[in-house]
């Protein structure tokens, strides 16, 4: 065979074997990074590579918390697949998207404290970066699912979050948009007792600390789905009611200001006819009922305050004296709505951080 033809076809041989192990080799590598996180064990089932795409999918991750002689779930996700943003490519920027499907988050109190479970001594952002070396400029979640779980009570806590989906988009500013938040952010899902949760942000992640103009909505709770944790924390039982919040927050040059307002309505405690409790149960049923007939608006029969929070994000100052001031505002003057009032603006905040 003549040179001009075996010198081509070695080419295409080695460029056919590096392309049948080349997933092998991220596989490879992406398990050592998981292997080599302190407090941590994990690791993928498969990669699959599409080198025509600039895309690669990674199947079955699981990482768990290691504690002694235990092994505890921390994350488990189907399939994450990353690709290159062809679009940002055509004009010079390297970026590429995110997306994670169906992942699980388990956060475990008391048997494991949630601070060392998420690993506050680990830099995730690193063993991130060295999974997705270029930048990322779209983050997304499908049907991903959270629980937090505290072992350690009677009865076991165990709040879930479901259908979680996370749409970040424009984080690196592809789009070159001239606003001071150029980021979009979406999130939607159900947690226990059937309640919706809803939040739009506007963020600029070019700054130390992320500005952020973000509204957040969490409705209609039913209470007594959550009487296992009522139980823990507050020995009592609820018989009736539905629970919500919202909230509005802007960040500007590391200092917040914003606030939260909770609404509980139709509230109901004691229930007389419990043949299982106890004179002490009861009795403190009783108090509690007693306080909460006192201090919410009968015509709506809602109980609800407004708690503003300001000053700088890793210190902020909650307005104590003003809450209570609104629990008695909202029973006595005039209801708070069960809604985002609108409030709160980045602009607001933006100007008065100038002053």
């Amino acid at each position: 065979m003549k040179k001009r033809y075996w010198i081509p076809l070695l080419v295409l041989i080695l460029f056919m074997i590096f392309w049948l192990l080349l997933p092998t080799l991220i596989e490879n590598k992406i398990n050592s990074v998981l292997a080599d996180i302190d407090g941590y064990r994990g690791s993928i089932a498969n990669v699959d590579l599409n080198l025509i795409q600039g895309a690669y999918s990674v199947d079955s991750l699981v990482v768990d918390k290691i504690d002694g002689d235990d092994r505890y779930p921390f994350v488990a996700i189907d399939q994450i697949n990353l690709s290159m943003d062809w679009g940002a490519l055509f004009k010079g920027r390297i970026v590429g998207d995110v997306e994670l499907l169906s992942p699980n988050v388990h956060l475990m109190a008391e048997t494991i404290e949630t601070e060392e479970q998420l690993g506050d001594d680990v830099d995730w952002r690193k063993h991130f970066q060295e999974l997705t070396p270029i930048q990322i400029n779209s983050f997304t979640i499908r049907d991903g699912n959270v629980h937090y779980m505290d072992m350690g009570t009677e009865p076991v806590v165990d709040l879930p979050v479901s259908n979680l989906d996370l749409e970040i988009l424009n984080i690196s500013n592809v789009e070159e948009s001239a606003e001071d938040l150029p980021s979009r952010i979406r999130m939607t899902a159900v947690s226990i007792g059937g309640g919706e949760i809803n939040l739009e942000a506007d963020a600029n992640f070019f700054t130390e600390i992320p500005d952020l103009d973000l509204v957040f909505e969490f409705e209609n709770v039913n209470l007594p789905d959550l009487n296992d944790f009522f139980e823990a924390y507050a020995a009592i039982d609820v018989e009736e009611g539905t629970f919500s919040l919202y909230s509005e927050f802007a960040v500007e040059d590391g200092n917040i200001e914003g606030y939260l307002q909770p609404v509980i309505l139709n509230l109901s405690v004691l229930d007389l006819e419990d043949e299982d409790h106890d004179i002490i149960s009861a009795a403190w049923e009783l108090i509690v009922e007693g306080v909460t007939q006192v201090f919410r608006d009968h015509p709506e029969d809602q109980i609800a305050t407004r708690m503003p929070i300001s000053g700088e994000i890793d210190d902020p100052e909650a307005g104590i004296y003003i809450t209570i001031w609104n629990v008695f505002r909202n029973a006595f003057i005039e209801a708070f709505e069960q809604a985002v009032e609108g409030e709160i603006d980045f602009a607001d905040v933006e100007q008065d951080n100038g002053e």
